[in-house]
């Protein structure tokens, strides 16, 4: 014969199913909120790999200053431009591969300088007679 509490205990963990269920969203992430969260995640990890990018660049860009010598990536070449009056063409995505603290010398296919890039900014040797100052002679024998 069951006890008089026994006809309490069906209706009792019922009600607490129902409480576990109202109380499960202050506790658990809402799978809306999933999509946020690996969003943030996946923007953190980007990030930490763009500073230590950033860092290395800074690394190896102290250390060329300290040498003084060009690497290859520090300058680019036009090929099809060579030496004239007109001002060469360089597209805005081109300028924007650059850091905006990078100063890089332009140079055209018989390897003479025909301006430089700095602030992500051409600047042509016909328009500032400073544009080619300082830049490196590159070897055409390469």
């Amino acid at each position: 014969m069951p006890s008089r509490a026994d006809k309490y205990i069906f209706p009792s963990s019922v009600a607490a199913l129902g409480g576990a269920l109202i109380l499960a969203p202050l506790f658990l992430q809402m799978p809306s909120e999933y999509t946020t969260f690996a969003t943030k995640k996946q923007l953190a990890v980007s990030e930490e790999i763009n500073r230590d990018r950033i860092q290395q660049r800074e690394t190896t860009a102290d250390l060329i200053q300290k040498t003084g010598l060009l690497p290859e990536g520090r300058s680019l070449r036009l090929i099809d431009y060579d030496n004239s009056k007109t001002r060469p063409r360089l597209r805005k995505q081109t300028l924007q591969n650059y850091l905006a603290d990078e100063l890089i010398f332009v140079y055209d296919r018989s390897n003479i300088c025909a301006g430089r890039i700095e602030n992500r900014k051409f600047t042509w040797k016909g328009d500032s007679s400073t544009a080619c100052k300082n830049a490196p002679v590159i070897n055409s024998d390469n």
